[in-house]
């Protein structure tokens, strides 16, 4: 399981950098609020730090779909932040 650890690398910062310009882009089209950050740590805590930070009003999420006996080990973000968080919380799922 310490294979799931990502690594913080100037390639995977990179990389996600780019994968949030599409997103980014077509929320902001249509006049929302748009910011990317990244920050190294555990993702759930981040995650609630950073809207705590900003005082969101609402977070949104996608879902990894871990299996069940993996999500037992290691947690589920989408499920940390929604059980933690001081806003609404929405967990988008990917369609089968």
């Amino acid at each position: 399981m310490a294979d799931d650890k990502p690594q913080d690398t100037e390639e995977a910062r990179d990389w996600l950098a780019q994968v949030a310009v599409e997103p980014s882009e077509l929320l902001d089209s249509t006049g929302c609020a748009v910011s990317n950050t990244q920050r190294l740590g555990d993702a759930a805590n981040m995650i609630l730090s950073e809207a705590s930070d900003w005082g969101a009003n609402s977070i949104f999420l996608g879902a990894r779909g871990l299996g069940p006996v993996k999500r037992f080990f290691i947690g589920s973000v989408s499920s940390t932040v929604a059980a933690k968080a001081a806003c609404s919380v929405e967990v988008i799922r990917q369609a089968e």
